[in-house]
């Protein structure tokens, strides 16, 4: 079986430092080494793989100048402690890449790090402004001869839970059982089947406290859909994505809808060449109706690192009289194309994407255009986006935050488009003598929002001082202005009145801190103070954290707001404390505890996971609301034991 191994030895000075023995956790905060691959070497897409240095594995999918960790491939590590210095080998089969068939040469780079001295070592050069597993700076890696087409890879993963639950008035019994299974079509080539999937070892959203007018987006963190999902994660802009996968199978409010099963084809069609293509089918929901969700995405690399996408997404509702009227339940479809250029030093791209929403009964202003421009230089960093969004540009399996309005007086949401124009501007100072500062850093961001008529939506304005210290402390301080012109009546927080149509013009200062996070000890604080619409608002958030090294971990994480409008005030405030407990680099217990004032309810979630073999676990998962109105006591307990069992 061929295989990719690699074996190094490293200094050992004092102290490790060693985040975590779990799986997974950001990698580059610990004593680790890591292997970055880009088996293409078209530098838009790789993989990275790597250990701490007490043998917590992680491996993540790469992009031109960022990581995500939900990749879980099967591959093996080992790591041993000496005096003065310590060891790492990694065995990571070819069958658990993607890689075109002929190609010879593979972009390759190694990364160390040295958390004693706050330091990353690279085997090939990496500019400091970059990214360290940045696929713009890798090295090469040659093979005299294609390598050899691996042996199969398909594997199967059924898996079997029993759920209790607890409504307050009843006690349910239910087991259940699902099956996902991965088929290696070919070496650069995968379909993932799942039957029945099951969510339930999935960690909880972290709560907010919202102060806006608009929806904000909570992160995917189900399996399935992260796995290889960086082409469609990465479609549009941070604040407008024409697909984002959490809008499947989960209501606007992120209640679970069950799903009946799923296909996704990803990989290399060629060389140059990515697809992703991903099909969902829901189960009945409470109108009634079921809803297939289909979207494909088609890359091509072009020139050296740029590329071109096109994508079509459908939303197909059945199973009622709703679905066969003429309505926007019926379907939505949305299609775009995006170019997207990297110039060849990697110091500056382009590009511009264009997209278009079709349902029954709205044709017309239903386009989504945009066009950017980014600049990097180890001094300079700057991004020009202008945005071009029609009030009908719907897509169900979309984040459009800012089209949808609600009209507080009416009780309706009315769609609104917009223009936007986004300038942010970095420039950083690196002093001379870094024994105390490391960075200063300069940041200026604007926005202006119009509607679609030319008048003035929003304009915001942000500037910000930061001092990055030599010993990781950081520092900065905020200033913000904000123009708003509601064009109707809007409530936003629950206590106050709603704020009346018309300007309003505010502003604040925000101070923040982050003690050395690499300490057993750390700890951070931000403060906010300024005028709100047409009140005042205090806030304060933080945490503390304290690491017992390198098998436990304890945090407390809160979010305090006062905010007075019209003789009216509101004190909405967050808790939420977490404790972490590793009894190897195989067990884990985590417990998240969260209390929301708004909500008066305590939400708890534990989850003990064993990975007994690889890609194998056990999860035994806790999850309660206690509420303090109207009475005390548990609203609602879930206890959950799931077998996952990966047959290759």
């Amino acid at each position: 079986m061929p295989v990719c191994v690699c074996q190094i030895t490293c200094k050992k000075l004092g102290q490790l430092v060693i985040q975590s023995l779990k799986r997974d956790v950001n990698p580059y905060y610990s004593e680790g080494f890591s292997i970055v691959l880009d088996p293409s070497n078209q530098k838009s897409s790789g993989f990275t793989f790597g250990v701490n240095a007490s043998g917590a594995q992680f491996d993540g999918i790469v992009q031109l100048n960022s990581d995500s960790f939900e990749m879980d491939a099967k591959w093996y590590s080992a790591t041993k402690r000496y005096d003065g210095y310590w060891t790492a080998e990694m065995a990571i089969p070819f069958k658990s890449l993607r890689f075109p068939a002929n190609a010879t040469q593979w972009g390759v780079n190694f990364i160390r790090n040295d958390m004693t001295n706050n330091s990353f070592s690279t085997w090939n050069r990496v500019p400091v402004a970059y990214f360290g597993a940045n696929l713009g700076f890798l090295g090469k890696g040659i093979f005299e001869a294609p390598p050899a087409k691996p042996g199969s890879n398909n594997a199967i993963l059924p898996y079997i839970n029993t759920g209790i639950s607890n409504n307050g008035n009843k006690t349910i019994t239910k087991p259940n059982a699902g099956l996902d299974a991965k088929l290696a079509l070919t070496s650069s080539l995968n379909l993932d089947l799942t039957f029945n999937p099951d969510f339930s070892q999935v960690d909880v959203d972290q709560q907010v406290i919202n102060l806006t007018r608009y929806d904000i987006s909570f992160p995917e963190k189900r399996s399935f859909f992260l796995e290889n999902g960086d082409l469609y994660s990465t479609l549009g802009s941070p604040i407008l994505r024409p697909i984002f996968s959490r809008k499947i199978g989960l209501t606007e409010n992120g209640q679970g809808i069950s799903l009946i099963g799923g296909t996704r084809l990803n990989g290399y069609l060629d060389s140059k060449t990515r697809i992703e293509v991903m099909d969902v089918q829901s189960g009945r929901q409470q109108n009634n109706l079921y809803q297939n969700y289909f979207a494909a995405i088609v890359q091509r690399e072009i020139l050296q690192h740029s590329n071109v996408r096109a994508f079509f997404t459908n939303v197909q509702s059945t199973g009622g009289k709703q679905a066969r009227a003429s309505d926007t339940g019926r379907f939505n479809r949305v299609f775009g194309t995006e170019f997207n250029y990297v110039a060849p030093g990697s110091n500056y791209d382009f590009g511009a994407k264009f997209s278009g929403s079709l349902s029954p009964t709205h044709l017309g202003d239903n386009l989504y255009n945009t066009l950017y421009v980014d600049y990097f230089s180890p001094k300079v960093a700057a991004t020009v986006v202008f945005n071009s969004v029609g009030k009908n540009y719907i897509t169900l399996t979309g984040f459009t935050p800012r089209i949808n309005n609600f009209d507080a007086a009416r009780d309706s949401t009315l769609r609104l488009g917009y223009y936007e124009n986004t300038n942010i501007v970095t420039y950083s100072i690196y002093p001379k003598n870094k024994k105390v500062i490391n960075t200063h850093v300069l940041t200026f961001n604007s926005s202006v929002f119009l509607n679609e008529n030319g008048s003035m939506n929003e304009t915001d304005l942000n500037m910000q001082y930061a001092i990055l210290f030599a010993n990781r402390r950081t520092a900065s301080i905020t200033w913000a202005h904000q123009d708003i012109h509601l064009p109707f009546e809007t409530g936003i927080l629950a206590g106050l009145d709603n704020f009346k149509p018309g300007h309003y013009s505010f502003g604040y200062y925000t101070f923040d801190y982050e003690s050395n996070f690499l300490r057993p000890f750390s700890w951070s604080a931000s403060a906010q103070a300024g005028s709100y619409f047409s009140g005042s608002r205090v806030s304060f958030t933080g945490g503390v954290k304290q690491r017992i090294q390198p098998w436990a971990y304890l945090g407390l994480s809160f979010n305090y707001n006062y905010v007075k409008v019209a003789g009216n005030s509101v004190k909405p405030f967050i808790a939420a404390p977490t404790f972490e407990f590793d009894l190897n680099n195989n067990m884990y217990l985590t417990t998240f505890v969260q209390y929301n004032s708004s909500l008066r309810n305590v939400n708890v979630n534990s989850r003990f996971q064993w990975r007994f073999k690889p890609l194998s676990d056990i999860f035994l998962v806790y999850a309660a609301n206690y509420a303090s109105v109207p009475t005390p006591g548990t609203n609602n307990y879930k206890l959950t034991l799931k077998v996952d069992y990966w047959i290759n």
